[in-house]
């Protein structure tokens, strides 16, 4: 039996992700934007952003997961600890090689919330979606 791509690895961590945990409409919108947020604001202003929303027990928010499932990725680098403090204390090559990470499973993310949405959008119109795949 062959081993796994890191790829395939990414892809089917998002995938059992996104399918397994009942996400809003609304984190479904952030998940997709996390690859832009990054390139933007770098990862360790993400990072920061979703573990403070890990910690806001004020509101039941369906987002909490996102973090963990961030770190859960990032730990395939190295990553120990708090994602905040490992990249702020991690080596230049090491927060690069967490930044490629992340992005590449971001990436992966987005595309599996896509789907998600798509189906959600599909079930709403009355069509019925079997196994991710449109029923014509």
């Amino acid at each position: 039996m062959r081993e796994r791509t890191r790829d395939q690895e990414r892809s089917k961590t998002a995938m059992a992700f996104v399918q397994g945990t009942d996400l809003k409409d609304e984190t479904l919108a952030e998940i997709k934007s996390l690859p832009t947020k990054i390139h933007v604001n770098g990862l360790i202003a993400v990072a920061a952003y979703l573990e403070e929303r890990k910690k806001d027990d004020r509101k039941k928010d369906d987002r909490k997961p996102v973090a963990d499932t961030l770190r859960g990725r990032l730990s395939a680098v190295g990553l120990s600890g708090s994602m905040t403090q490992w990249l702020s204390e991690c080596s230049g090559h090491d927060y690069a090689r967490a930044t490629e990470e992340a992005l590449a499973y971001c990436n992966w993310l987005k595309r599996w919330a896509s789907a998600k949405e798509a189906e959600k959008d599909q079930a709403a119109r009355g069509k019925g979606v079997k196994g991710g795949t449109p029923q014509t």
